[in-house]
């Protein structure tokens, strides 16, 4: 049963107005959907049992703020193709049973699978956008937001980390288009955050910024503890007076009509093309808190145990049911009753991203952990490196782990390398080998002196080389090129790669008039090289510079077994 527990006085209602107004005043993104430089993709997340087309099903009388917030979006959507909002239906609004244990004892599946219906949608549009806009910055050009109720915005940081730990990917190559660890919201606009019943982490990705939390202070139900998100870095949070529904919506048009009013102003400010709130959706002037006293259906169930069939069959139990239902009360931290004078309790369940004494930063996301390190290059720029461990699953007996590493240049141009597979080895062990191959990088880029490159006990060049340059070698000798030659010709093919490159190279392809040679690479194309080139050159890079590099790419190879592709082969020697 919804009751009123009190009606704010006129000084009341102007207090709680003014509480409202810092919503638009919080930190928002700047998007721009007008230019063509960007997709701004918004995804609405309802709150529990709350769905936009049945209403009835929350027995609320009006749309939520975050319903009403998608309709004002909804004309826009439709015609313009750099912006796109998207509507989830909220927890528990599928039928049956299935819907109401969603709602109350075991959301987090449903939570789960929402946060990857919206991501789907996104990495759908998303690829399909850039490539229409091939000059675009895959980093730079792509702005998410959301907005979310209860456990909508549970649903929405749920999606945050999907962000955060997947990037983005070509659905139909599988081609890493941003790598895990740099995919965040641009902004977000929640109303309570309830979490109850989720079984992981609550908080928002690292990477999201922008994030308006708004805080009923006046939810005094146990199960409606509201999440702690005073921790993010980028959140910021508005305590306003009233309670869950008064906050995200769905009672009347008292103070959860100010709350869309300033939530639309904040909108707006960020530059998304949403109408203005529609008059029969304003602030009429009233305010009043609410409180839900009863568990849903228990008038139902209360109803039909007075009737003549139960009565009939279950004397005593029908009765019991009833006793039960008069009294089954939400249990509260507090009995507003008793006045708006007690602080909302909160849950600690958002767990932000820890940074290591190694400098690693760990992250626990939706559906894996997410390490993440940023390693400064010796020519200026950085590698970026991210391990991803997904979290174990039924009938799998070790978690599974990739690898993913970006090169950003000092013009902040990029390159994308194959995700490499390390299932079963200890994420610890990739991160210190990955410190010692990568960290001479930095040490060289802070001015140390770098440490001796690792040789074999030969001691010998050749150990500085890829593996497929050490190959190569050997070719070059049976061509009857000297030890010095093979050496120089291959010394300045490895001078040519970007350190990282190496992790795509399958083999190096002698052509048949022994004048020029082929780099073959998982992706195509190849790179060509002629031997002149080679030879003539007075600028070669050391392979002792890039030992550190090269011996990290050979751990690489050695994850996946080399095949030479015999077809991209021979057209690479035909050429």
């Amino acid at each position: 049963m919804t009751e009123i527990v009190k009606r704010l006085s006129p000084a009341e209602t102007a207090a709680m107005s003014l509480q409202a107004d810092k919503i638009a005043a919080t930190p928002s993104p700047h998007v721009d959907t007008m230019s063509g430089k960007q997709l701004v993709f918004v995804a609405h997340f309802d709150g529990t049992n709350n769905d936009k087309d049945n209403v009835k099903l929350s027995g609320s009388a009006q749309w939520t703020n975050v319903a009403q917030l998608s309709k004002q979006m909804e004309v826009e959507s439709k015609r313009n193709e750099n912006f796109s909002s998207n509507y989830y239906r909220g927890v528990g609004t599928d039928p049956g049973l299935e819907g109401t244990l969603e709602a109350s004892i075991r959301p987090s599946g449903d939570m789960r699978e929402t946060a990857l219906l919206a991501y789907t949608d996104f990495q759908k549009q998303a690829t399909d956008w850039l490539k229409q806009h091939p000059d675009a910055n895959s980093t730079e050009s792509l702005k998410v937001l959301a907005t979310g109720f209860s456990r909508g915005a549970g649903t929405a940081a749920v999606f945050s980390q999907m962000l955060h730990e997947r990037g983005l990917t070509d659905p139909a190559t599988g081609m890493v288009i941003v790598p895990p660890g740099q995919l965040g919201l641009a902004g977000a606009m929640v109303f309570d955050p309830v979490t109850t019943g989720f079984d992981r982490n609550s908080a928002f990705s690292p990477e999201s910024k922008s994030i308006t939390v708004v805080q009923a202070k006046n939810e005094y139900r146990v199960p409606f503890k509201g999440v702690d998100h005073s921790g993010h870095p980028g959140a910021s949070v508005v305590p306003v007076t009233g309670n869950h529904c008064d906050i995200g919506g769905g009672y009347d048009n008292g103070i959860a009509a100010r709350v869309l009013e300033s939530s639309t102003a904040w909108m707006k400010k960020s530059g998304l093309p949403i109408a203005e709130v529609p008059p029969e959706r304003r602030f009429d002037g009233s305010a009043a808190v609410h409180h839900e006293r009863d568990l849903p259906k228990t008038a139902e169930a209360a109803q039909a145990s007075r009737s003549t069939w139960a009565r009939a069959i279950f004397p005593i139990g029908s009765r019991l049911v009833e006793g039960a239902a008069s009294v089954a009360d939400y249990p509260v931290t507090h009995d507003p009753k008793n006045g708006l004078n007690q602080p909302r309790q909160l849950t600690q369940s958002a767990s932000e991203e820890t940074r290591l004494a190694s400098g690693w930063r760990r992250f626990e996301a939706a559906e894996a952990t997410v390490w993440r390190k940023d390693f400064p290059s010796p020519g200026g720029g950085m590698v970026k490196a991210s391990l991803v461990e997904p979290y174990l699953k039924p009938g799998m007996n070790q978690r599974p782990l990739s690898m993913q590493l970006q090169s950003v240049r000092s013009d902040g141009s990029t390159t994308q390398h194959p995700a490499v597979k390390a299932d079963g080895q200890d994420p610890g062990a990739t991160m210190r080998t990955l410190d010692q191959r990568l960290g001479t990088g930095r040490r060289q880029a802070e001015g140390a002196q770098s440490p001796a490159p690792m040789q074999s006990s030969s001691a010998s060049n050749q150990t500085l080389l890829h593996p497929a340059l050490q190959s190569l070698q050997v070719q070059l000798t049976q061509r009857g090129y000297t030890p010095e030659q093979a050496n120089k010709i291959s010394a300045y093919a490895q001078s040519g790669l970007n350190p990282l490159d190496a992790a795509q190279l399958k083999q190096a392809a002698l052509s048949n008039d022994g004048q020029s040679l082929a780099l073959v690479f998982r992706d195509p194309p190849y790179k060509g090289i002629a031997i002149q080139d080679a030879l003539t050159s007075q600028a070669l890079q050391s392979p002792a510079a890039n030992a550190p590099f090269m011996e990290l790419a050979t751990q690489q190879q050695s994850q996946h077994q080399q095949q030479v592709d015999a077809p991209v082969l021979a057209q690479a020697r035909s050429r």
